[in-house]
């Protein structure tokens, strides 16, 4: 995944080892997981939940 996070584009974040999501298809955060607007669920990583939040909120923030 770190080979193909390289090649994207600024809005997709890795979450988890094994997940990385288009920031602009997050509805919302919940506590363990990112829900997208089709109503799917990506998991948070423990380790990276407080960097998620960070660096989702300041996209959405640049996206107002």
């Amino acid at each position: 995944l770190v080979d193909v996070m390289e090649r994207l584009p600024r809005n997709f974040y890795q979450c988890h080892k094994s997940y990385a999501v288009n920031m602009d298809c997050i509805r919302r955060i919940d506590k363990n997981w990112l829900v997208l607007k089709n109503e799917e669920q990506v998991p948070i990583s423990k380790a990276r939940y407080a960097q998620t939040r960070t660096v989702c909120f300041r996209y959405m923030g640049e996206q107002l």
